[in-house]
């Protein structure tokens, strides 16, 4: 079954004043931010043994991924969120890193789990959209239209995003041989962006 996919993006930390204490630390940001992905893991990992600190695994483990090194920036995201224990939001965006870096490794159990826990720490349309990705990918096709559905009312000013939204749900009942509803959500989703992908799908 052919389903679009929402583009993911890993989620990084921002820098702010308080935490440019040591030189290390602003070496490794502004490499990271330019690219230097081997030269941003030495740097923060020479902050890491100064003053151990989230920031510096979060940015670590994006490095990392950057350059391939998928388990070990799990690690490194695993760490850092024992600094942010009272942070929700925080918490949730490592969350979804985690479960990008999963997906990646095609651990599709994993994905779900950490997609799940930055959910019930910070409800938001793109983790119920990327969770339903994957239970689509997985054959779970009714969890896949629920989180879908879900993702719906974070998107309702983004023409485009409901769009997408729709025609993955038309996809899915297709599959289900549901084509009827696939119809009326074709429909939904030229609604949204008429002429988009779903005209060739009705």
């Amino acid at each position: 079954m052919k389903c679009l996919v929402r583009l993911t993006t890993i989620v990084f930390l921002t820098v702010s004043t308080n935490l440019l204490g040591q030189n290390w630390q602003e070496l490794g940001y502004e490499k990271l931010k330019t690219k230097g992905y081997g030269e941003a893991v030495l740097y923060f990992s020479k902050a890491i043994d100064q003053s151990p600190n989230g920031f510096c695994f979060w940015n670590r483990g994006l490095a990392k991924f950057h350059l391939g090194k998928h388990h070990e920036a799990i690690k490194d995201y695993k760490v850092a969120l024992k600094y942010y224990q009272n942070n929700k939001e925080t918490k949730s965006a490592l969350h979804k890193n985690i479960a990008l870096t999963y997906e990646v490794l095609e651990d599709y159990k994993l994905v779900i789990e950490y997609y799940s826990l930055s959910l019930k720490e910070n409800p938001d349309g793109s983790s119920y959209w990327n969770r339903g990705r994957v239970y689509s990918k997985t054959q779970k096709y009714q969890e896949a239209i629920e989180d879908f559905t879900a993702a719906i009312k974070y998107y309702q000013n983004d023409n485009e995003s409901l769009s997408i939204l729709y025609n993955n749900i038309g996809l899915i009942n297709t599959t289900l041989n549901e084509y009827d509803k696939s119809i009326q959500f074709f429909n939904k989703s030229l609604d949204q962006k008429p002429n988009g992908i779903a005209f060739w799908y009705r």
